[in-house]
């Protein structure tokens, strides 16, 4: 009797979309996106797709990728974290563009964060992790003029063996960077 309840309810809700013109949720991945990420060995990788609307976000947020730690704030050692090196190769490209599939990337080239980089992303860059707030650190920002899909590939250069035991998210998302 309730498997034929369910299966009734199934019914009618699929035909009360259909005639009501339902779609099915978009597919398109959408900031802020988080996937988690080893940073104890170099060679770690991750490759993702998201959408980006310029829209989507107050004008003076950065559409921005960091790395994050998660896990209970008090277990945290601060002095590890602020003490870490972090090294990333991030490569962007804009997938729904025709011609060159280039995005502008900003970012440190070293560990003197007074002098932020510009490149037109084409090959991938090494970044340097810079300590942005509690937890939170700043590898990249990507230049959100045009919406679109984009793909980014994320990858571990120089691996932090000191911090196996902590866990870490590589994100994609809009942030207030730089206080103005």
């Amino acid at each position: 009797m309730i498997t034929v309840k369910i299966a009734y309810f199934f019914i009618v809700s699929i035909l009360f979309c259909v005639l009501s013109g339902c779609k099915a949720s978009s597919p398109e991945p959408k900031p802020p996106l988080s996937f988690p990420i080893k940073v104890d060995k170099a060679g770690q990788k991750i490759v993702f797709d998201f959408w980006v609307n310029p829209d989507d976000s107050y004008e003076k947020n950065t559409l921005m990728v960091g790395l994050a730690v998660k896990g209970d704030e008090k277990k945290i050692d601060m002095r590890q974290l602020k003490n870490a090196n972090f090294i990333f190769k991030i490569n962007v490209k804009q997938l729904n563009k025709a011609g060159p599939n280039v995005v502008d990337v900003k970012y440190f080239d070293s560990f003197n964060f007074d002098e932020m980089k510009t490149k037109t992303n084409t090959n991938g860059v090494a970044v340097y992790g810079e300590y942005f707030s509690s937890h939170t650190f700043f590898l990249a920002s990507i230049g959100r003029n045009d919406s679109g899909l984009f793909r980014a590939e994320v990858e571990v250069l120089q691996g932090n063996s000191a911090l196996n035991n902590l866990s870490f998210e590589l994100f994609v998302d809009y942030r207030l960077y730089g206080g103005k």
